[in-house]
């Protein structure tokens, strides 16, 4: 990370609004036996071609993810490598939720590009890796959220989201330098439509942006990509 995404990156972990106003249900919902910091991104945020963006990341008390007792070299290269470290600190794998289908939508926006005769965004195609789980997607897909406290099933989400997006999505949008942004689920959807602050920014955006399925919902893999072929058109990306 560079100084500008390395203050970010710790303006969020170490959030000063965690806990307060609106902020006080998600963030309080994680009951694990240590602190669950809030997630900033996940990836190479200033040399990614693609940005997903969720609603906000979910938790499992027993994934590897830093807490006070690491070091600020460790946090930094945690979420900077987040796709790409199979295992960190005392040999224990990074959780990896959703993943596989970022790779997916991924490949699948690049097989339009080549359809069109166009050149695929990222490296193509993306794999996973048994050594460097997911090296594809660290060198060129980010992951961020507009909520970045963590909850399962989204608790908390509706009432913090735009006080979150209003604090941070500004700075981290203006880090991304890529070609495309892909908003992920029905509630960052309808977050960017209600948050007068976030809508601004996303519709403010010379780079493209589609809404796909949140990787979470069920539904068939034929339609997820007529999905992302309706949404590439209607940006006029293909």
């Amino acid at each position: 990370m560079n100084k500008v995404e390395e203050k970010l990156c710790f303006d969020i972990v170490f959030c000063k609004n965690t806990g307060k106003g609106p902020c006080t249900k998600v963030s309080s919902v994680a009951k694990c036996p240590h602190s669950l910091m809030p997630e900033p991104w996940n990836g190479h945020l200033s040399e990614a071609k693609i940005l997903f963006i969720g609603s906000n990341p979910s938790f499992d008390c027993n994934e590897v993810y830093p807490d006070a007792t690491w070091s600020s070299k460790q946090i930094c290269d945690f979420f900077e490598n987040r796709f790409k470290n199979g295992k960190v600190k005392n040999g224990k794998e990074v959780s990896v939720p959703y993943w596989t289908y970022l790779i997916k939508y991924t490949n699948w926006i690049n097989d339009e590009f080549n359809t069109k005769g166009k050149t695929p965004l990222t490296k193509y195609p993306i794999t996973k890796q048994k050594k460097n789980m997911y090296d594809g997607l660290n060198n060129d897909v980010a992951s961020t959220e507009i909520v970045h406290c963590k909850s399962n099933n989204a608790v908390g989400f509706t009432v913090s989201c735009c006080k979150c997006s209003d604090m941070w999505m500004a700075n981290i949008l203006n880090l991304f330098k890529g070609k495309l942004i892909v908003v992920l689920g029905a509630n960052a959807k309808k977050a960017i439509k209600k948050c007068t602050k976030l809508n601004a920014i996303i519709t403010s955006l010379k780079i493209p942006v589609i809404y796909l399925p949140h990787p979470s919902w069920r539904m068939s893999d034929n339609a997820r990509k007529a999905t992302v072929q309706a949404e590439l058109a209607k940006v006029g990306l293909i």
